[in-house]
């Protein structure tokens, strides 16, 4: 790589982000022109990536979520639970695997009616894996501040803390609407916008 072009360096496969899933994303295997800029949040659900596409019209900054089911220690678990019976544990993830397939596609529902205060959803690939079963799912969604990171940065007035409240609210009301239950609305699950929206990352899975 050459060290001084600092777009093209990080298209460039670096050790420090040597797995597996990570080599996939800079291969532009998951989604064509992007590339990873960054890792920016871990948890229990998955791992969130910064990427940037540039090309003759801009530059482009998008969150991936890179999701495994089941991990291996996961999968593991659910193995020794199970008696050590391969095809009932399978059987459980692919349960798990429907759930989250289901979430995917109301994410989607809500980004294309629109929903102004939900994270917006922009596409997803999956790769199954068989002996032993393993889905990695990579999930691109809008780039946003998270909460957290905004009150270190920002104070917040009563004004503000009201506005965030409705607007979360007005989050949760499409939601139930769709027959959504949220089950974990947290600061965590909360971004903000450049100019200055608040939005609810409306599945706990994803």
């Amino acid at each position: 790589c050459n060290g001084q072009e600092q777009y093209r360096k990080r298209q460039c496969y670096d050790d420090t982000y040597g797995d597996y899933e990570v080599r996939i994303m800079m291969g532009k295997s998951v989604f064509e022109g992007y590339w990873l800029d960054d890792r920016v949040g871990e948890g229990a659900f998955g791992t969130v990536y910064r990427i940037v596409k540039q090309d003759e019209t801009g530059t482009y900054t998008r969150a991936l979520k890179e999701i495994t089911i089941p991990t291996d220690a996961q999968y593991q678990e659910v193995l020794s639970s199970m008696g050590g019976d391969r095809r009932r544990t399978d059987q459980y993830f692919e349960e798990v695997w429907k759930n989250t397939k289901n979430e995917i596609r109301i994410l989607n529902t809500l980004t294309e009616k629109g929903v102004k205060n939900i994270v917006f959803y922009y596409e997803n690939k999956i790769i199954k894996e068989e002996n032993p079963l393993k889905y990695r799912i990579f999930i691109m969604m809008e780039y946003l501040t998270s909460l957290k990171t905004y009150m270190i940065n920002h104070s917040m007035c009563v004004g503000d803390v009201v506005r965030l409240g409705n607007e979360i609210l007005e989050a949760l009301s499409y939601c139930h609407a769709n027959h959504i239950i949220h089950r974990d609305v947290k600061e965590d699950n909360i971004f903000i916008t450049d100019d200055g929206t608040f939005k609810l990352l409306s599945l706990i899975h994803i």
